[in-house]
């Protein structure tokens, strides 16, 4: 089993594709490991809200500054990612060699 306090970070490779090749190679070897997806960019909705701040009371509603109304958005930016290969620690040497990072 391999967890937070005993394994070590084999690489982090940006297409899932090569990270599945490796973890391939590893595990017909016998060394067990995870793959891990990180991702940055955005991927999430948001509240857009006016820079003036909100205005009004608890009973007013959802007025902002300028009068504008809150509406849902999504940032424009890419989403982009890695994936992160795990091994246990005494496996790590012999992972690096199978799979040509020396």
């Amino acid at each position: 089993m391999i967890t937070v306090f005993n394994r070590a970070k084999l690489c982090n490779e940006m297409s899932a594709t090569e990270a599945a090749d490796m973890r391939s190679v590893l595990e017909a070897a016998g060394i067990p490991c995870i793959t891990k997806r990180v991702s940055y960019g955005a991927s999430k909705p948001g509240v857009r809200i006016s820079r003036g701040g909100r205005t009004g009371n608890m009973f007013s509603g959802n007025v902002y500054a300028g009068g504008a109304v809150p509406h849902s958005w999504v940032e424009d930016t890419p989403t982009t990612g890695s994936c992160a290969v795990y091994v246990r620690k005494k496996d790590y040497a012999n992972a690096r060699k199978l799979c040509g990072l020396d």
